[in-house]
């Protein structure tokens, strides 16, 4: 079973990944930058109501990123057509990829969603998600 990020790598081929900005490496001072600007252009744009949530310093690196990123520069997974990827894993990637933090679904949420218990990971989740026994 393939996980979202390796699902978005086959749809754009080429060894595409959203965690490897061309041109620049992990540990890089720029890397989680430049990680969250490939996320703003393939799953934005934020919230309008995000800056209920973030400093002003935050709010002045969005609108960076809306100048950096016209809307006819944005790819908006969402518009991807189903000849590329089915509806369902559409609406599932975009559900678990959202910017603003108040939208995204938590772990366990993910983790019990339609999308897993399709291919019989179901039992194998339930078993991670349940408290460590002490001996």
């Amino acid at each position: 079973m393939l996980i979202p990020s390796q699902l978005i790598s086959l749809i754009f081929g080429g060894d595409f990944s959203l965690f490897q900005p061309p041109d620049i490496s992990r540990g890089h001072e720029e890397y989680e930058f430049r990680v969250l600007m490939r996320q703003f252009q393939f799953f934005g744009p934020f919230s309008p109501n995000y800056h209920e949530i973030v400093d002003r310093d935050t709010i002045e690196v969005v609108l960076w990123f809306m100048e950096q990123f016209p809307k006819d520069e944005m790819i908006y997974f969402q518009r991807i057509t189903e000849k590329q990827i089915s509806k369902e894993d559409n609406e599932f990637i975009c559900w678990i990829m959202k910017l603003d933090l108040r939208q995204r679904p938590t772990v366990r949420q993910i983790l019990e969603h339609e999308w897993f218990k399709d291919d019989g990971v179901w039992m194998n989740t339930q078993l991670a998600l349940r408290p460590r026994m002490e001996s």
